[in-house]
């Protein structure tokens, strides 16, 4: 939990919900694209940007910079699931995350 999100591996979730991702060492940036959606973040920078069509830009800024835990870039993971379509809820009882997909 980093200021109250639930910080999940990117690359896990992402591939779970049918993106590819790549990782850019250089600019410490990490890709993910399904189908004509294509996000991307930097670590330890709160602005991510992302595309919907391949040629424009949007940027949106993250409750929580992504940030690397055992060699695993940690991200959101309402922001990951949604932006894939997921819905997501937190179950308060039993502190967990709920991944809803068609």
């Amino acid at each position: 939990m980093v200021n109250n999100r639930v910080m999940v591996p990117m690359r896990d979730i992402f591939e779970v919900l049918g993106a590819e991702v790549e990782w850019n060492a250089e600019a410490s940036m990490v890709f993910a694209s399904k189908e004509n959606l294509f996000i991307g973040l930097t670590i330890g920078n709160p602005v991510g940007r992302y595309s919907t069509d391949g040629t424009t830009t949007s940027y949106f800024l993250l409750d929580a910079a992504p940030f690397i835990y055992n060699n695993k870039t940690m991200v959101p993971v309402r922001f990951v699931s949604e932006a894939l379509g997921a819905t997501v809820e937190w179950n308060d009882e039993f502190r967990s995350v709920l991944i809803y997909t068609n």
